[in-house]
């Protein structure tokens, strides 16, 4: 059964979350500050964290930045009272895989766990070949790996939203594909996205591409498209 990193300064809530997941199976291991964080990370190699934001010593978007130093396939779910669209799209552009409200009841926390964790097992496996997109100028993107390519170099890891969208894009290269469509395409995935949380996404996706993020273009009214090489 996989291992889940909990990170929290609250030990009434570590101790509450490590019996929620204790209970459905998992593994656990607990950290109670970004620092013992970071130290654990690296000591057991988890499965998934589960990250609270503001902790003393080393706040968790500092934790995850120097996580994703060490290893940027581990998915990390943030679980926090911060719930503004700059504190969601912080994590997001720090590579978060989700972002979910303290608030949130249990069955939908462990739901969004387990949909983090079967995802990132399926993304494990070397890619297919529908899945290798070049981008263009020496930018290349293994999808179900997870990483973009510079001239076969990995340079960047993605979340998988940011693969769902590479992927809709380069189904119908050179075409626009309205926001609309592309949003109700992400959430036939298996992911949430809203209007205002979009836009965050493609401009991760874009610097993560370097050079060749240009090559992902909008136009107001038509939406997004990627340019053919």
């Amino acid at each position: 059964m996989a291992e889940i990193l909990i990170v929290d300064d609250e030990r009434i809530m570590r101790d509450n979350l490590r019996a929620l997941f204790e209970g459905e199976g998992y593994k656990v291991c607990t950290a109670a500050n970004g620092e013992h964080a970071v130290e654990r990370f690296e000591e057991r190699r988890p499965d998934l964290v589960l990250m609270d934001a503001m902790m003393p010593k080393m706040n968790g978007y500092a934790a995850v930045k120097r996580m994703r130093e060490i290893d940027r396939r581990v998915p990390v779910v943030f679980l926090t009272a911060k719930d503004s669209d700059a504190d969601e799209m912080h994590a997001l552009a720090l590579g978060a895989h989700d972002f979910i409200s303290k608030s949130a009841e249990c069955g939908v926390l462990l739901m969004r766990v387990k949909r983090a964790l079967e995802r990132t097992g399926e993304t494990a496996g070397p890619a297919d070949c529908d899945d290798e997109v070049d981008v263009g100028d020496g930018m290349s993107a293994a999808l179900s790996a997870g990483v973009v390519m510079d001239r076969g170099r990995v340079v960047a890891s993605l979340t998988p939203t940011e693969s769902n969208i590479l992927r809709e894009l380069s189904r119908r290269r050179g075409a626009f594909i309205s926001v609309d469509d592309l949003i109700a395409a992400l959430r036939g995935s298996g992911y949430s996205c809203e209007d205002n949380m979009l836009y965050a996404h493609i401009s991760n996706l874009r610097r993560k591409l370097g050079a060749a993020g240009g090559r992902i273009g909008t136009e107001r009214g038509r939406g997004y498209r990627l340019s053919r090489k």
